[in-house]
């Protein structure tokens, strides 16, 4: 019969649950120590095993505080990794990220396609959800059509993605983490661009 598959949701409000995390930390280097270890396998470097990759994609969503699972690895089949941010917006994410190539073919969106389809299947169409491809470019092959779903996360957006990780755990460690308020965290996941629809707007990319 295969596994069960549980859907994920919504956790509750972003900032909440990124105090909670915070407070399980002693002092504020163990979060910049936690969050590098996640960044030194989130690039598209060849050498870096993709399965590396995509766990840690899954791991920044739930640094975030968005529900995360990785279907393919869990069920052997869906999206390499699957967000649920905190407005209800799904992210199928899709990475590419030892493809060093110049433009993005059809071969690199039909694995895309092939999780939307399972994502209809588990949440129904009706859902609001994004296709992403991870990989280096940004512009596409001449002969490729692209879903106006989907976007990408290129070279420079997961670099800026980064920045800005870094940006916010510096910030946070400004103040004793149990001292945050759930209003100052939000105010410093806006100011770094990672609230659910910033993080839209700001990292996923038409592709041109």
């Amino acid at each position: 019969m295969g596994p069960v598959y549980n859907r994920v949701t919504p956790s509750g409000r972003q900032s909440a649950i990124i105090r909670r995390q915070i407070a399980e930390f002693e002092r504020p280097q163990d979060i910049l120590i936690h969050l590098e270890s996640i960044l030194s396998h989130l690039h598209y470097n060849p050498d870096i095993p993709a399965e590396r990759f995509e766990s840690n994609l899954a791991n920044v969503g739930r640094f975030l505080g968005f529900g995360a699972q990785e279907p393919e690895r869990d069920l052997g089949t869906g999206p390499d990794v699957l967000w649920c941010m905190a407005d209800g917006h799904y992210l199928i994410l899709e990475a590419k990220s030892r493809a060093m190539h110049d433009k993005i073919s059809k071969a690199n969106l039909a694995q895309l396609y092939h999780s939307e389809k399972w994502f209809q299947e588990h949440y129904g169409a009706d859902q609001e959800y994004t296709l992403v491809t991870l990989q280096p470019p940004s512009t596409k092959e001449e002969d490729v059509t692209v879903s106006e779903k989907v976007r990408v996360i290129d070279q420079q957006a997961l670099e800026d993605l980064r920045a800005n990780l870094r940006g916010l755990v510096r910030a946070l460690g400004t103040t004793p983490l149990h001292a945050h308020t759930e209003q100052e965290i939000q105010q410093l996941l806006n100011s770094h661009y990672l609230s659910s629809k910033q993080f839209r707007e700001r990292y996923l990319k038409r592709i041109q």
